[in-house]
């Protein structure tokens, strides 16, 4: 029998650690190159799923914001890849969400014009393996972004059939790259009548916008749509129609609250006395309690007095509870009712005080009935207490 010398007896095992060596290292670079792709591409996926979703969402927080006065949106842009042993991952990779000033707005009310940002979000999604396309939320509506301009992937919010809603954002962090938290304070109004709006684009990668306003507003009967492309504006005449505009960001709902009220030309903390003949006087918040003369304003029906008086106007806060104290005070005695009254999304009181009297009937001679006597109270004093505002008005009924 043939005895291996040493050394032929040591190349075997070498020879088969080595080819094993070489498989390993052969199947992870396979794994490495043909699965470690699509498994980190599925993650992407996932974690592009959930920022698109926060994306997606921050239209209803805004909504959140001007309707309820403040909203909190999150985003978490961040990447983090996972990791397999033995093979090589990234570690992490950042998308951005970028707000960015690409124009202005000009909105023009009862011959007075107020000048907005035009600020619009815009989603840049950075992966390795996915390449998603890049989108923009911008007044309310999203839209999908490629070289060649932009398309709208969402419900039309801008224009309605007989209604126009507009919103102004005024983010002061430009780029979310990072987890982050924003807290939005938010107000809106509503003016009916004739609204002229214009809009200028500066950013050359936008101007495809003033396009989409033109055929958007073209197609409305209320409107009269003037396209400068020159110019890199539309101008948007309108009449007959319901102007809802909204401002949300991360200033104070207060300053919000001013600048679309300055916008449209409404008083906010003055609130209107609507009397039966039509006219009206004013009540504002803070000051002392004011005498009004409704006597002769009145609405007698059959010898029964069926008046209303309506306290309407906008307050600084939405959806707020407002006291209310109605007094009605007669020559021998007072009654008093206490109620609660809502302010509706956008801080505006809505209040009717009823004008009644106690009414005695007489029976005549033969079982049937005699004059009938109301007795009105001489004055109702009504306060009306919202947060901090107070609003006091006494209504002379009768002498």
């Amino acid at each position: 029998m043939k005895i291996p010398k040493p050394d032929e007896a040591a190349v075997s095992p070498v020879l088969g650690l080595v080819l094993a060596f070489a498989i390993i290292v052969g199947g992870i670079g396979v794994v490495q190159q043909f699965f470690v792709p699509a498994w980190l591409k599925n993650a992407e996926g996932d974690h592009y799923s959930k920022l698109h979703y926060e994306f997606g969402g921050f239209h209803e927080k805004v909504l959140e914001a001007i309707n309820y006065g403040e909203a909190v949106a999150r985003f978490d842009p961040v990447m983090r890849y996972p990791k397999y042993p033995l093979l090589f991952t990234p570690e992490v990779t950042s998308s951005s969400i970028l707000a960015k000033r690409i124009g202005k707005v000009n909105l023009t009310v009862d011959g007075g014009t107020r000048s907005f940002d035009l600020t619009v979000l815009e989603f840049d999604p950075n992966y390795i393996y996915l390449k998603p396309s890049k989108e923009a939320y911008i007044c309310g509506e999203y839209f999908a972004l490629s070289n060649s301009g932009g398309t709208r992937i969402s419900d039309e919010y801008i224009s309605g059939d007989d209604e126009v809603r507009l919103i102004i954002l005024d983010l002061r962090n430009e780029n979310i790259n990072s987890p982050q938290t924003i807290t939005m304070r938010g107000a809106k109004m509503e003016r009916s009548g004739s609204i002229t709006l214009e809009v200028k684009v500066i950013s050359p990668d936008y101007r495809w916008y003033l396009e989409y306003l033109n055929e958007t507003f073209g197609e409305k009967d209320f409107a009269t749509v003037t396209f400068s492309k020159g110019e890199n504006r539309v101008l948007v005449q309108m009449d007959n129609v319901t102007f809802v505009l909204g401002m949300a960001g991360e200033g104070e709902r207060n300053e919000y609250l001013k600048n679309v009220s300055s916008a449209l030309n409404k008083e906010v903390g003055v609130l209107k006395i609507s009397k039966g003949d039509g006219t009206y006087d004013e009540i504002e918040n803070g000051d002392s309690t004011k005498e009004i003369d409704i006597s002769s304003t009145l609405k007698v029906d059959d010898g029964i007095v069926t008046s209303l008086v309506y306290f309407t106007g906008y307050t600084k806060y939405p959806n707020a509870d407002a006291e209310v104290t109605i007094e009605y005070v007669f020559e021998d005695d007072t009654v008093t009712v206490n109620t609660t009254w809502r302010t509706n999304p956008d801080g505006y009181l809505q209040l009717p005080v009823s004008v009644s009297g106690a009414v005695d009937e007489e029976w005549g001679h033969h079982g049937g009935k005699g004059h009938r006597d109301i007795e009105l109270p001489e004055r109702i004093d009504v306060t009306i207490t919202v947060v901090d505002e107070v609003y006091s008005a006494s209504l002379r009924v009768s002498d």
